[in-house]
């Protein structure tokens, strides 16, 4: 399982949920942003840093469906799984099999992965739901999700293993930087 380059939230999130279905190991192209790492760091997760991706025999692209996301890699077999519904200027090479949808449908690829698993009737853990809000919270949460997406998260904060505040922190800290960086921008 492979997120996009500069690995957000969102990304790191629907692998680590992929990765526990589907007993598949997670790799990095490079460092993820501050709180995908702050994600990796809570539900400990194991990630690898891909040097070769030739030596796999199919990788699973997480949250872009762009290969210049991806450093243009082409595997010998793909998966793509994403929720950025767009013209495809840089496709990836020998697709297997895809799934992408409209991000005005699924704010966050961890909601349309959620949405996946209730039409297959997977169970879902309270790491795993922990996971599928954070992901959720990390592309835009509240404000942008459509009332569907939104009683999905509300339905899962009851079986959730970490409440909303504790993943709400793993935000917190960007959220600081902005605010800053706008205060500053206003005072110049």
């Amino acid at each position: 399982l492979l997120p996009h380059k500069n690995a957000d939230l969102d990304a790191v999130a629907s692998c680590y949920i992929l990765s526990n279905i589907l007993n598949i190991p997670v790799g990095l192209l490079n460092q993820p942003v501050e709180n995908a790492s702050n994600f990796i760091k809570l539900f400990h997760m194991d990630v690898a840093l891909i040097t070769n991706p030739a030596e796999y025999d199919l990788i699973i692209f997480v949250d872009s469906c762009e290969s210049v996301q991806f450093n243009r890699i082409q595997p010998k077999n793909a998966i793509i799984i994403d929720h950025h519904l767009c013209q495809i200027t840089h496709p990836i090479e020998n697709v297997l099999a895809k799934h992408i949808v409209s991000k005005d449908k699924y704010i966050s690829c961890s909601c349309m992965i959620y949405e996946l698993f209730l039409k297959s009737k997977i169970n879902v853990t309270p790491k795993i739901a922990s996971a599928i809000i954070a992901g959720f919270i990390g592309d835009g949460g509240w404000l942008m999700a459509t009332p569907h997406v939104r009683n999905l998260i509300e339905n899962l904060l009851e079986i959730s293993y970490y409440d909303l505040y504790e993943l709400n922190k793993l935000i917190e800290h960007n959220k600081i930087k902005i605010k800053t960086k706008i205060a500053h921008i206003t005072k110049s």
